[in-house]
């Protein structure tokens, strides 16, 4: 399915900004679902990844300041 511009941005948006990694898998589903989205192998897999990597560290140096 192509989505409009609005709806990519919207899905950018989502991702660069959620808060937590299971934020992030509800996130990956809702498209998959709503969206019949396959984000596999594509642009949005890649900032999703780069999301999920980012939320791990955060998470790794609050734990290691506590």
């Amino acid at each position: 399915m192509t989505l409009t511009t609005e709806q990519s941005r919207a899905l950018v948006d989502a991702i660069a900004t959620a808060p937590s990694l299971d934020a992030l898998a509800d996130l990956r589903r809702a498209a998959a679902r709503e969206q019949r989205l396959d984000v596999r192998g594509s642009f949005l897999e890649l900032l999703i990844e780069l999301r999920q990597e980012k939320l791990a560290r955060a998470g790794a140096a609050r734990a290691r300041t506590e």
